[in-house]
């Protein structure tokens, strides 16, 4: 009975440890991925601010040095998707009503066109590479959120987000 005993601990001791593992494995594969896509969203996203000089300096206070913060604390763990929060530099001139649906277009088209000149594809040859999934304006600053569509996580996010922003506008369309 003692062996049997020994042996199931054993048995269970091992399977214990070879999760715990597979877990700071896959932990650490998702830490190198999250860097790299960082680095590479950030370096897009400055290179087509910069590209269009005449236009996002008139508007925004950023630097050459800008970064961005990962939002998988929030969304969870391997979403690649990135908060950009830079000065408005005329709040009165730049309101909310400025930052519609045709600028973030317009963004988000140079900043895939940034990409494509740099060689850069999503995962699924279907979906562009950068995707604005969120913007708003805050206290004078603006804040955009971008997807990298480099997993399938990310992009079940921003499938999910684009359906909660059709099913809102649905709601306040019937009201």
């Amino acid at each position: 009975m003692t062996t049997f005993l020994i042996a199931l601990l054993s048995v269970v001791l091992i399977v214990f440890i070879y999760y715990i593992v597979k877990r700071v494995r896959r932990n650490s594969a998702l830490k190198i991925l999250l860097r790299h896509s960082q680095k590479i969203t950030d370096k897009m996203f400055v290179a087509t601010l910069e590209a269009q000089a005449t236009t996002y300096q008139q508007i925004f206070n950023f630097k050459a040095d800008l970064t961005s913060d990962p939002v998988q604390k929030i969304w969870g763990r391997g979403i690649m998707v990135f908060e950009y929060k830079m000065q408005i530099k005329d709040p009165a001139e730049h309101d909310v009503a400025f930052f519609n649906a045709a600028f973030f277009q317009k963004f988000e088209a140079e900043l895939n066109e940034q990409a494509a000149d740099n060689g850069i594809i999503s995962a699924m040859p279907k979906y562009t590479p950068f995707i604005i999934s969120d913007y708003w304006v805050l206290d004078g600053f603006f804040h955009v959120d971008v997807a990298f569509m480099t997993n399938k996580p990310t992009i079940e996010y921003v499938k999910d987000m684009r359906k909660a922003d059709l099913e809102k506008l649905q709601t306040h369309g019937t009201d």
